[in-house]
């Protein structure tokens, strides 16, 4: 049988007493850099008007607001309104 090349980035398991101590310190888990900019660079939100792709739900609401033409910001001294604050 072949033996597998062994992975430099993998990491040793921890055992039942390092996750718990882990827990109870609000230690995040570790994640491989390249893995951790993958999760924050990924568009999970898309436009259903224009296909237009978010990081955040948040900007996806705000972009929204082009097509429909919400505007739920007043002002308070005029008649006006804005579609962002």
């Amino acid at each position: 049988t072949e033996e597998k090349p062994r992975i430099l980035t993998e990491e040793k398991p921890r055992t039942h007493t390092e996750e718990k101590l882990r827990i109870h310190t609000f230690e995040k888990p570790r994640i491989h850099t390249k893995e951790k900019s993958r999760i924050h660079t990924e568009k999970h939100f898309e436009c259903d008007f224009c296909s237009a792709e978010f990081t955040r739900y948040s900007a996806l609401e705000t972009h929204k607001r082009i097509h429909t033409g919400e505007r739920p910001y007043k002002c308070d001294f005029c008649d006006a309104a804005f579609a962002r604050k």
